[in-house]
């Protein structure tokens, strides 16, 4: 499986190659890539992978970014399909770890024991509220995992927390 930064480089280099045929009027057909997928546990039940892997293929998904609370719902489907499955670590182990992962050593602990599987792209979807919120030894360390790995951060925020 390609880098998350190929996979965003080739659908760059598909849409400036379309340029000239939309338009001449042309109808292109460009790879879909969702970066905004969650398997959380509520879905699984509903949803098996191979159910979720065959919407995909009829919606034209060639890659997805996926991570879930807990992150067993993003394993499995990469478990079923690291093609098409971009796999990113998401810190919530439950939803109350939603308040505050950012300064729970448990959490930081659990996403450095996580991200050794070396499977992750990246380490996210998370919530930053406020600026002192980014500021914690957590977050300084999920900052440090992702640089040390060279992956990506999603974040959910405004753009101060980001500065």
């Amino acid at each position: 499986m390609g880098t998350f930064r190929s996979l965003l480089r080739t659908a760059a280099a598909a849409a400036l190659l379309s340029i000239p045929a939309v338009a001449a009027g042309a109808q292109p057909e460009l790879p879909i890539i969702d970066t905004h997928v969650h398997y959380s546990q509520d879905a699984w039940k509903a949803y098996p992978p191979a159910a979720i892997l065959k919407l995909f293929r009829e919606s034209g998904v060639r890659h997805a970014l996926v991570s879930s609370t807990p992150d067993d719902g993003t394993l499995k489907l990469f478990g079923a399909s690291s093609k098409i499955v971009v796999p990113v670590l998401r810190p919530y182990r439950e939803g109350t770890d939603l308040s505050d992962w950012f300064r729970n050593q448990s959490v930081f602990d659990y996403v450095s024991k996580r991200i050794e599987r070396n499977i992750y792209r990246g380490i996210g979807e998370f919530h930053l509220q406020g600026n002192a919120e980014s500021k914690t030894k957590q977050m300084r360390g999920i900052v440090a995992l992702a640089v040390k790995r060279k992956i990506h951060l999603h974040v959910h925020s405004d753009a101060t927390p980001i500065r």
